[in-house]
């Protein structure tokens, strides 16, 4: 896939022929992997059958026994876009959880180029906030697992400079879910220009919407240039969802719609986990208080 640059076309042709000749193979073989009936899942999600793709990674998991207490195989990571498409926050995460659960994350401090490690399970944890935020159900979920960072990034273990480098590497895919908690959202920003890190123009609207909405639209344009100068085959339909949600904060409906439509028109990825699959039920949420 080459991100919104693939042609429309061009995924539906792919997506058929791929379907036909996944089922057909399943049809053959007795002894059907729990990845492949994951797999033949995925290609009837993008086709738009949704029952089959539900019952198919239902099988699947099931197939895998006892996943989620981390005995036996762990699902792949993209059997959560099932999930994640029908809103099912749940066996979202606990999918994200199990199969990232060896997942090592460092950033690198280019100050003095020292490596600095997220923490055990911080990658899967931050992936999950990300599917939690999508689907956008279950508050109490999110906020544990914030809480779950705040103990992991904290002094001695990390420095003032070392925590907010990690928050702002984690941003990309926490803000979802951040931006259901905006309790939070001055601790998580806090410090960044003192290490010298920009918040992005999406949370500078975000975090001005309420006191300065004029200055909070002129973020917007600026979330949207910097869209519209990213190449096109590194662009992907998750990458409008934030826009999205300042957008409507604001009140700017037709501008939300607008980037809609550009995300629509972005191809989702099948056999690899593509968050774009939860922006179908986006909701706006409430304002910051």
């Amino acid at each position: 896939m080459k991100g919104c640059a693939t042609e429309p076309a061009e995924a539906d042709s792919l997506l058929r022929e791929a379907r036909i000749h996944m089922s057909r193979a399943l049809t053959i073989r007795g002894d059907t992997t729990p990845e492949n009936r994951v797999r033949l899942a995925s290609l009837m999600l993008a086709a738009g059958d949704t029952a089959e793709a539900i019952s198919h990674v239902d099988r699947a998991l099931n197939d895998l026994g006892a996943w989620q207490s981390g005995d036996g195989t762990a699902p792949p990571g993209f059997a959560a876009n099932v999930y994640l498409a029908q809103s099912r926050s749940h066996p979202t995460a606990e999918i994200l959880t199990v199969s990232m659960r060896d997942d090592t994350w460092a950033i690198t401090d280019n100050a003095g180029g020292v490596k600095i490690p997220a923490g055990e399970g911080v990658r899967a944890m931050v992936w999950a906030l990300h599917a939690l935020g999508l689907t956008e159900d279950d508050r109490p979920w999110i906020e544990s697992r914030f809480e779950l960072l705040d103990g992991i990034w904290r002094e001695p273990e990390y420095d003032d400079r070392q925590q907010v480098l990690l928050r702002a590497a984690a941003t990309d895919h926490v803000s979802a879910a951040l931006v259901h908690v905006p309790e939070r959202w001055d601790g998580w920003f806090s410090d960044w220009e003192v290490h010298g890190k920009q918040i992005p123009s999406v949370w500078k609207g975000l975090l001005s919407v309420q006191s300065d909405p004029v200055g909070a639209g002129r973020h917007l344009l600026e979330a949207i240039n910097e869209l519209n100068a990213r190449p096109l085959n590194r662009t992907w339909a998750i990458d409008y969802h934030m826009p999205i949600i300042l957008a409507r904060r604001l009140g700017e409906s037709s501008v939300a719609e607008e980037l809609s439509a550009r995300a629509a028109r972005c191809p989702l990825m099948i056999n690899e986990l593509d968050f774009g699959w939860g922006m179908k039920r986006t909701s706006t949420g409430d304002a910051r208080d």
